[in-house]
């Protein structure tokens, strides 16, 4: 149990260094994820909705981790393998202050997300409320494409 737990914290300074690298401002164009290489820890799991459009299995789910008060929620679509025995594949999508499921369909969802930065002139926090479409692809993938909607 402490092996689990330590590897588990070990492996957050990896998801705050992904999210950091995240662009300032609001999304203007499709951005490509990348397939994580390995599942992140389970213990830190603050909300999964189950997609139930999905006709293979998949669920959008936050980890807590970083500044609560600057987009503390690192946000994954998972999708399940096409056997039982391949486990996952999970994918983040970014880190927010808050999340929710606006829409769903049999290939993507949309999502609405709040998320700040801080802006390098000023100083001063900014915060955007915007809507992102996250495909549903297959387990197989190792890759998709997060696109903001307008």
């Amino acid at each position: 149990m402490r092996l689990r737990l330590f590897t588990a914290l070990a492996a957050l300074p990896a998801l705050a260094a992904i999210a950091l690298a995240a662009t300032d401002g609001p999304t203007t164009a499709p951005e490509t994820v990348m397939a994580l290489g390995e599942e992140p820890p389970e213990a830190y799991v603050t909300d999964v909705k189950w997609i139930e459009s999905s006709e293979t299995g998949a669920k959008i789910y936050s980890t807590a981790g970083g500044d609560p008060a600057i987009n503390g929620l690192y946000t994954f679509l998972a999708v399940a393998g096409e056997a039982p025995d391949m486990g996952w594949r999970v994918f983040e999508i970014g880190n927010f202050n808050s999340w929710k499921i606006a829409e769903q369909t049999k290939d993507h969802v949309i999502l609405e997300v709040s998320r700040s930065w801080i802006d390098q002139a000023s100083g001063d926090v900014k915060t955007v409320e915007e809507k992102l479409k996250v495909p549903l692809v297959p387990a197989s993938s190792d890759r998709l494409v997060v696109t903001p909607v307008k």
